[in-house]
């Protein structure tokens, strides 16, 4: 299954997009921090079952809002080794990640 990549007008926050995207990947144009800097309202802009998919996905959407501010997450349980994060790709480009063992680049 690919992510769906798209730009919702509407704003969801963080509890409203857990709950349309359960167990996904999501990736979420930043609108409204709070004041430690924590996303709290945003649009959906890519969303799928896997972290790779969906920043793949979102590369392409990136070229065309390059100065958006951007917040990844996952939206059910933690697993052992996968961790919900916050990417400023404007800071940290895709291109630039650190490789994890066993992925490729």
């Amino acid at each position: 299954m690919m992510a769906t990549v798209k730009k919702e007008e509407k704003l969801y926050t963080e509890a409203e997009v857990t709950a349309r995207y359960p167990k996904e990947w999501v990736t979420v144009e930043v609108v409204t921090t709070d004041g430690k800097g924590y996303w709290r309202r945003g649009r959906v802009i890519a969303h799928g079952p896997t972290r790779e998919d969906s920043l793949r996905r979102l590369r392409y959407w990136r070229t065309k809002h390059p100065e958006a501010r951007i917040a990844h997450v996952f939206t059910g349980p933690l697993m052992e080794k996968e961790v919900a994060i916050l990417v400023d790709l404007w800071t940290f480009p895709l291109e630039d990640r650190p490789v994890e063992d066993g992925e490729s680049s």
